[in-house]
């Protein structure tokens, strides 16, 4: 990929999980990258904070604190400042969160993402890439494509990554700048979130802590690694790539390989090498019964690839857990 350090890409949410990935991918690249995130404590904020040190260590790396939510202070941010690409990553996550603190997700998901586009229709970059999710099909059919209607979300979360995506359409269409909508399939890897199902049932084989497996474990989940996703983004701003889709395009990025939380267990149980830990059984509130993406357009237009199995991906994350938690 042709070094642009000149030019200026900006993450939001980089101290997130995929926010930290992708900016670690652009900084080892050499591009100049901005970041910013409000480094809150949804979960515990010493992994943003230490996803925040490496990323430091870098010298064409500049971080602010910022909240979407604050106009005045993300207008200040731009000030004098011209981004070629703009990847926004920064939203309160949580499918189930969001039943408990539904303003939160306004505030964040939906005010926060329509300060950036009021921002960005004066200030438009080459292109706006934003991370949608797989949760705005609900339980519409699977595999999920890119055009079927959305009109029954499951959560409140899933409503207001549905609102930024009429938002984004709306905005890139009347004011005219390219915009990528990238709609994530359970995204899962090193220094994932503690608050996902990968690390939360490794947690629990190796602290012997319960599982509490919603209905029998029959659901079941697109894992999908997140180096591949963070190629797929890197590739948004090839401009051989990027120069061929429509004004406003919309990709799903997941493994198409959908497994049930049983099989998962299973998996994680023979790479742990550990005894089952007491299991409670639950129903689910407000969550997808089945998440599978069809990922063609995405493979065709994005030269998007799934180069990470379920079970390689599950041991280089395991190697990772045992050495961040020191098991």
């Amino acid at each position: 990929m042709k070094n642009i350090k000149k030019n200026n890409i900006l993450v939001t949410g980089c101290a997130g999980f995929i926010g930290y990935h992708l900016t670690l991918k652009l900084l080892n690249k050499n591009f100049n990258v901005f970041g910013i995130d409000n480094l809150n404590n949804y979960y515990d904020k010493n992994y943003k904070l230490n996803r925040l040190k490496i990323l430091k260590k870098y010298n064409n790396f500049n971080f602010q604190k910022i909240d979407l939510s604050n106009k005045n202070k993300l207008t200040g941010f731009f000030n004098n400042k011209k981004f070629k690409f703009i990847f926004h990553l920064a939203a309160q996550a949580g499918v189930r969160y969001s039943l408990e603190k539904p303003r939160k997700y306004l505030e964040s998901n939906v005010v926060g993402f329509f300060n950036l586009l009021e921002i960005i229709k004066n200030n438009k970059p080459d292109n706006f890439i934003f991370a949608s999710s797989s949760s705005v099909y609900g339980n519409e059919s699977t595999p999920f494509n890119e055009k079927q209607y959305i009109k029954n979300p499951v959560s409140f979360y899933s409503t207001t990554k549905i609102t930024n995506e009429l938002f984004a359409e709306n905005y890139s269409k009347l004011y005219n700048f390219k915009t990528t909508c990238l709609r994530f399939f359970t995204v899962y890897g090193p220094f994932g979130r503690p608050d996902m199902a990968i690390y939360k049932f490794f947690k629990s084989f190796y602290k012997k802590q319960k599982i509490f497996l919603r209905d029998k474990g029959i659901h079941q989940r697109d894992y999908t690694y997140v180096d591949d996703i963070t190629s797929a983004m890197l590739n948004c701003i090839v401009k051989k790539i990027y120069s061929k889709f429509k004004l406003y395009e919309v990709f799903n990025l997941g493994n198409s390989q959908p497994i049930s939380t049983i099989r998962l267990l299973k998996k994680i149980k023979k790479i742990s090498k550990l005894p089952y830990p007491q299991v409670i059984h639950t129903k689910s509130v407000a969550e997808s019964k089945k998440t599978n993406a069809n990922n063609s357009k995405a493979r065709k237009l994005l030269n998007f690839k799934t180069t990470t199995k379920i079970d390689e991906g599950l041991k280089i994350f395991h190697e990772w857990f045992r050495n961040y938690n020191k098991f």
